[in-house]
């Protein structure tokens, strides 16, 4: 144990001096240990720091720590940065809707005196008075009384902090993406369809509608399920088809996977390397359903949209927010002192700090929150095209019986009518298989037909060779009956 440990220590300070790339060869005569104990030691480092796994086209196993020897599950200062950003954000926006659900309890204190001197003067008049609006004989009673319905769901609604409830619901994109989304907490139209309250859209115009996003730990939760329904063994393309990483990112979350489920690499006769999750699936088997299985192409990533307001909305909304922008502006200006030459100057102070400063830096707020997103939005949702673009041509690669696609083939398939998804031009598909030959080892070639074609073979021969492996192992995660029980001796 102790010749185990020295050797131990002997690769880590190996690392530390700029060696970071080992195979157990390397590790063995560095640290003078037999190749098992090696073998032990380089997946003991595995676990404290950042790497990968890399097969060379020998077979060999190469342990890559990277330029810089990271312990494991450190934060960099790139992902503080964005804890600090999201955490901010969070803050501001709930500070924020409580600045604008203060503001709007002050509209509605102004509509409900407004209401109430309606009411007094319709009394004052008498109850004969046919033109009365809260005559509770004649028609216009109703309306008048409805009017007072209103504000007063207004109200309640103002205190309504979530807009969305957790049931989701499909909506389709202009470019005829379909992707999931919250359905919004509001009243029942006739049709059956969820109707926004006023509240929640001024709170959408601001930051927008809240997006599905996933689970951190999904993806893990999914490669847990997927490997109990594969008899525990999977390949690193595998991953890719899950997920939809990239090939950096892919390598280094199959080696998180390792370390987090206590598998094993395994290089095959073809040199092939795949991960041996046998401890994983040891256990009950009904809890392969907890986590639905769904590969990258099968549902379209959700667009950031700017408010899922109608456009009529968004003008009453915005309308508002400038006519408080307009007349805290001249209040700022001296504008009481003009139409109230007497005011006493104190007051006069006082009232321009809380009828104009503060409404004024507030509507400043409320119209620049939506034109920054606007830019971010706009920035975001290119992404998200592109990633359901690669969604598309991934599906059609990875469902490639001989690995093998024909340019002119794939431009018809991606292109099919009846799908109703956007049509892509040529320079398009080109950009995003680029990226995909990289991420999936394929490379551009002319065919035997003389035709530009798109070749995936190791991609083929890794799925080909999982499913042979698979077919040679049993199923071993029955745990068997039990033969000793602590509760029940």
């Amino acid at each position: 144990m102790d010749e185990i440990q020295t050797g131990l220590t002997t690769l880590e300070k190996k690392l530390k001096s700029g060696k970071k790339q080992l195979t157990i060869g390397d590790a063995a005569s560095i640290s003078a240990i037999n190749m098992d104990d090696a073998k032990h030691a380089l997946d003991q480092l595995l676990e404290k720091y950042e790497s990968k796994l890399k097969v060379t086209e020998n077979g060999d196993l190469i342990y890559d720590f990277g330029k810089t020897l990271q312990r494991r599950g450190k934060k960099t200062f790139k992902e503080i940065w964005e804890e600090v950003k999201a955490t901010s954000w969070k803050v501001f926006k709930f500070l924020f809707r409580i600045w604008i659900t203060i503001t709007l309890v002050v509209y509605f204190v102004i509509f409900l005196v407004l209401m109430i001197g309606l009411v007094v003067v319709s009394l004052s008049k008498g109850g004969d008075d046919d033109d009365s609006p809260f005559d509770r004989g004649g028609s216009g009673g109703g309306i008048g009384f409805f009017k007072m319905y209103l504000i007063m769901d207004l109200f309640s609604d103002l205190f309504m902090y979530n807009t969305v409830s957790r049931r989701t619901i499909y909506r389709t994109d202009p470019r005829g993406y379909r992707y999931k989304e919250y359905e919004p907490i509001g009243r029942k139209s006739k049709s059956g369809e969820t109707k926004k309250s006023f509240v929640a859209s001024v709170y959408d115009f601001v930051f927008g509608p809240p997006r599905v996003e996933p689970n951190p730990l999904e993806n893990y939760k999914e490669v847990a399920t997927y490997l109990r329904e594969k008899k525990a063994v999977m390949v690193q393309s595998e991953i890719i088809g899950l997920a939809g990483w990239k090939k950096d990112e892919a390598e280094d979350f199959f080696t998180e996977c390792l370390v987090k489920y206590n598998g094993k690499a395994e290089i095959t006769d073809k040199g092939i390397l795949y991960g041996a999750f046998d401890d994983l699936v040891r256990g009950n088997s009904d809890l392969s359903n907890e986590q639905e299985v769904e590969w990258y192409w099968d549902e379209y990533e959700a667009p950031y949209r700017q408010s899922g307001n109608k456009s009529t909305r968004n003008v009453i909304i915005g309308g508002m927010s400038a006519v408080n922008l307009v007349v805290s502006f001249k209040i700022m200006q001296g504008w009481l002192l003009e139409i109230l030459p007497g005011i006493p100057m104190d007051t006069a102070s006082l009232a321009t700090i809380f009828l104009g400063y503060v409404p004024f830096v507030f509507s400043l707020i409320f119209f620049l929150v939506p034109g920054v997103r606007y830019l971010q939005n706009k920035k975001r949702n290119n992404k998200i095209r592109l990633n359901n673009i690669r969604k598309r041509l991934m599906k059609i690669v990875f469902q490639s019986p001989n690995g093998i696609v024909q340019e002119e083939r794939l431009m018809q398939i991606v292109n099919q009518a009846e799908k109703g998804e956007e049509q892509l031009d040529r320079d398009q598909v080109k950009a995003i298989m680029e990226d995909l030959i990289y991420d999936l080892g394929g490379e551009l070639k002319v065919s035997e037909e003389g035709e530009l074609a798109y070749y995936f073979e190791n991609l083929k021969e890794e799925m080909e060779e999982i499913k042979s492996i698979r077919a040679s192992r049993r199923d071993d995660s029955n745990l068997g009956e039990i033969v000793f029980d602590s509760g029940n001796p």
